[in-house]
């Protein structure tokens, strides 16, 4: 789909699927950092692109280390992943499109969320539920917009 028809459906649809954003090897990196900071449960990670939300949602696996310099190392890790996993939220080819889509007006990301699907935990069985999401925020002027990267092959049933 060229940008001009992806834009044109967007407006029409008020959504627009985007296919091969980032590569494999993108998607596999994301979700390595992604697993490393996951707790047993795999649990939704809130701005994971921000190293103090890191910090304060490992606290109990930061307070399981028994020396300091454990801890220390393992804050410094969630440091680099933050920084790592917000380049991979700022990719120019991601908000070149999505800027394309809102005419090119500047796009500010307020929050990041990961959802884990694994089997036998909480969101492992969750349905989708369609919903708008602006119906909270409120935007006036529709520039609120959420998007979803799948970081495996995923299907309607899965």
């Amino acid at each position: 789909m060229s940008i001009l028809s992806e834009v044109e459906f967007f407006k029409k649809n008020g959504y627009v699927i985007l296919k091969k954003l980032y590569s494999k090897n993108d998607c596999n990196s994301i979700l390595k950092h992604l697993s490393f900071i996951a707790d047993e449960n795999y649990s939704q990670i809130i701005n994971m692109h921000r190293s103090e939300f890191l910090v304060i949602q490992n606290i109990k696996k930061i307070n399981r280390f028994k020396f300091l310099v454990e801890k220390y190392n393992y804050i410094k890790s969630l440091e680099y992943i933050s920084k790592v996993l917000l380049k991979y939220l700022k990719k120019k080819k991601f908000v070149r499109k999505i800027r394309k889509l809102y005419d090119n007006k500047i796009i500010v990301g307020l929050q990041s969320q990961t959802i884990f699907k694994k089997p036998k935990t909480s969101f492992g069985k969750q349905q989708y539920v369609a919903h708008q999401d602006n119906s909270y925020a409120k935007n006036k002027n529709n520039l609120f917009f959420t998007t979803h990267l799948f970081l495996e092959k995923s299907n309607k049933n899965n």
